[in-house]
């Protein structure tokens, strides 16, 4: 019943903080707050009351406490907050509620006390700090707003925050921890490099110990290093990774998201092979250049021979720089692991995290090469690392199938060769033999696709992929047909989809625009090419004409011309072409007749009609009866003497009429069947809107086309892309085949 006085009341309360039991002080709080005791207890605090009473204003949510404080204008002061203790200020920051509302009216203060938190912590020595400490002062920098990296950059020199590094752990715990480390200075784009080559080094460590790990976290965890620029410059790290067997014997693991994720790992590894920035701490490359100078000198004074790969213990290397290292710096700035932290910057000694150190540079990109061809399947993972050469440009490309037949003719690494039809021309480079290239060809003859042959344009095909209409300059990862039989001289060949499991991994993709001299994506025609019949196998097919609009057809159902209407060609017609030679040089974007698929089975491989140039030319006098021009039936004209021209009698010229409608109409019908088969890949499902497509668009594919709406920005998506009268009069009822239509429809 008797009434504390002001200065026992905070004595009680001090003793209560500095053992952590202020907590049970809360109701104490709330009681004087609801005998309107606690203000005058407030005003009666002096400035070293400041973490009490900010744990009062949290624990009431009541920042006016503060406000109300005497000596608030005094305790934000650099002097005032420098008499508090590092502990002290960094748990203020912990329990500093978010800055909503409420508290922005104290948020000047919080950023006073980051501000002397984070000098004291750069000066502060190794382990002064807990890990939950450190982690809460990283937290609180990272997230200050618009100071954020003038603060990340003495803390990523500090000795106080390399307690955050991973210690041994579960695989999966340790790259956890890497992330947590790193993610705050990557953030911000600060280097840590002290930090940095802890968690390098502390991560293979745990790959060393481990005999199983999951490609997924060790991907994961090599993408946070390696956007925070952590393994530039750490070529004894990237070979330790990639020669390490749990690795290794993991890139034997089937599955796709297994795969994915050790394809991303490869990829990311390949890319450090840039040089080391600048920014990289000085005294830590001058440490570690000293530590392989000694080693390098010890050798020569043994035998004479600084290159004998020597194997060296982390023990025995440890006497060895108490020589040459000022030790006592070197274990203040980087903690009691600091030869780990060494070992992995190093260009002349290799450590793979275990026990022993070898006395060789690291071969990073052989062990790389390696670590990619036994993912694709070309290399046995028990093989060791061959002293045969690697090849000299590094891979951008991996395929991986199943099949014994998919390995030996198309598994591999591959390299970029040059270009082909305005995108990458892809050739392999393991193994070597037998060659292999995978190129792109456009859809201006019907062959639109990636192919994997032994050349360009080769009757013999191994492997196709029909998504060639996409806008990415680099073949697809997935929808590769195998193909089932081998050469050109196999009639009945076809391509067909496999459980074989084809995967084309870009490890570098290419960028979208094409390179010069090749064909521009721009002027490629976007017609899709019918399959061909047994008896239009030897049709040419050429490029349809631009289609009518919507908006510009008579009637919904988008009838042009009827083929039988007798209509002149205008007088500006040009004449239909003549024939050029086989041996003419190509003209504009078309490419040499020896470029395109050779024999007439290559031709009924891709189940499209590829074409030389004199056939090409010699159909052309014919074009109105091929997909994509609509026919339009003209007098038959025939040349006299001196070049006059005649008329056929009327009953001729009516017989000739008939007999060219029929022909067009038939070939207009076949088309059309050709083309539904092809949205389908042959099952026939979309053969059920065949006479309706007949009867309303007269079996004409540019009748058809013209139900496309504008759609340049993509905006409306596949099937917004379609005149809605469309459906409406071919009667599609389902989702799935409405999509398949559309997405023939746009192709038009």
């Amino acid at each position: 019943a008797t009434e504390w006085d002001s200065e026992h009341l905070w004595k009680l309360l001090h003793a209560a903080d500095q053992i952590g039991l202020l907590d049970c002080f809360d109701e104490t709080v709330r009681l004087l707050r609801k005998q309107n005791a606690l203000l005058r207890h407030v005003m009666a605090a002096s400035s070293s009351d400041l973490p009490v009473l900010l744990h009062i204003s949290v624990q009431l949510d009541d920042p006016f406490i503060l406000l109300s404080f005497s000596g608030f204008t005094d305790c934000g002061a650099r002097e005032h907050l420098q008499t508090f203790t590092l502990n002290q200020l960094i748990g203020m920051l912990q329990i500093w509620p978010p800055e909503d509302g409420r508290w922005l009216s104290v948020a000047e203060l919080r950023t006073r006390i980051l501000d002397v938190a984070v000098d004291m912590a750069e000066h502060a020595e190794v382990e002064e700090l807990s890990v939950e400490q450190a982690r809460a002062l990283l937290r609180a920098a990272a997230d200050h707003k618009g100071n954020a990296q003038a603060l990340l950059r003495p803390l990523a020199t500090s000795p106080a925050i390399l307690v955050i590094a991973p210690e041994m752990d579960l695989f999966a715990e340790v790259c956890a921890q890497v992330a947590d480390a790193i993610q705050p200075f990557a953030q911000h784009n600060v280097r840590a490099p002290g930090l940095e080559a802890l968690c390098v080094a502390r991560l293979l460590r745990s790959i060393a110990s481990e005999c199983d790990i999951e490609p997924l976290d060790l991907s994961q965890a090599i993408n946070d290093l390696a956007e925070s620029g952590a393994l530039q410059g750490m070529p004894t790290a990237i070979t330790a990774i990639a020669e390490s067997p749990p690795v290794v014997a993991a890139a034997t693991v089937q599955g796709h998201v297994t795969e994915t994720a050790f394809a991303e790992l490869i990829a990311l590894l390949f890319k450090q092979e840039v040089p080391a920035q600048e920014d990289v701490n000085d005294q830590l490359h001058l440490w570690v250049s000293q530590l392989e100078d000694a080693v390098r000198k010890e050798a020569s004074e043994e035998n004479g021979d600084t290159e004998d790969d020597r194997i060296l213990s982390m023990e025995s290397l440890a006497k060895l720089a108490e020589d040459h290292l000022d030790l006592i710096e070197v274990e203040r700035l980087l903690g009691p692991r600091w030869l780990e932290a060494l070992l992995v910057r190093c260009c002349r000694l290799s450590w793979s995290g275990g026990q022993d150190v070898l006395q060789r540079p690291p071969r990073m990109y052989d062990a790389l090469q390696r670590l990619a061809e036994t993912f694709t399947g070309v290399r046995d993972a028990s093989q060791t690392l061959s002293k045969e050469p690697a090849p000299k440009e590094p891979a951008v490309l991996l395929v991986r199938g199943q099949g014994a037949s998919i390995r030996e003719t198309i598994c591999g690494t591959y390299v970029v060769k040059g270009t082909h039809h305005g995108r990458p021309l892809y050739g392999r480079t393991a193994p070597s033999i037998p060659e292999v290239v995978l190129y792109y060809w456009d859809d201006s003859d019907g062959a639109e696709g990636w192919w994997f042959g032994p050349e360009v344009g080769s009757d013999e095909i191994w492997a196709h992929n029909r998504r060639g209409a996409s806008q990415d300059n680099f073949p697809p990862l997935l929808g590769w047909s195998h193909w089932q039989t081998g050469g050109a001289d196999d009639q009945a060949g076809h391509a067909e989809e496999t459980n074989e499991g084809i995967h084309v991994y870009c490890i570098e993709k290419p960028q979208q625009v094409p390179p010069p001299g090749c064909r521009p994506e721009a002027e490629l025609p976007r017609i899709e090419k019918p399959r061909p019949s047994a008896a239009a196998a030897e049709a040419a097919s050429v490029p349809a004409t631009v289609a009518p609009t919507v908006a510009a057809l008579p009637s919904r159902h988008f009838r042009t011309a009827s083929a039988g209407s007798a209509l002149e060609p205008p007088p500006s017609s040009p004449p239909p072409p003549q024939e050029p030679d086989e041996e003419q040089e190509p003209i504009g974007n078309e490419m040499a007749p020896a470029a395109r698929p050779k024999s007439k089975a290559s031709k009924q491989k891709v189940n499209v009609q590829v074409t030389s140039r004199s056939s090409q030319a010699h159909s052309s006098s014919d074009s109105s009866q091929q997909q994509g021009s609509r026919p339009v039936a003209t007098p038959q004209r025939h040349e006299v003497a001196g070049g006059q021209v005649s008329q056929p009698s009327n009953n001729e010229g009516v017989e000739e009429l008939k007999r060219k409608r029929q022909e067009s109409q038939t070939e207009r019908e076949q088309t059309l069947k050709d083309w539904l088969l092809g949205l389908d890949d042959g099952t026939g499902i979309l053969l059920q809107y065949f006479d309706v497509l007949c009867a309303e668009f007269d079996a004409d594919l540019t009748q058809i086309a013209a139900v496309k709406g504008d759609n340049a920005d993509g905006t409306k998506g596949l099937l917004g892309a379609v005149d809605p009268i469309f459906w409406e009069t071919v009667k599609v009822p389902k989702m799935g085949h409405r999509m398949l239509l559309a997405r023939g429809i746009s192709k038009l």
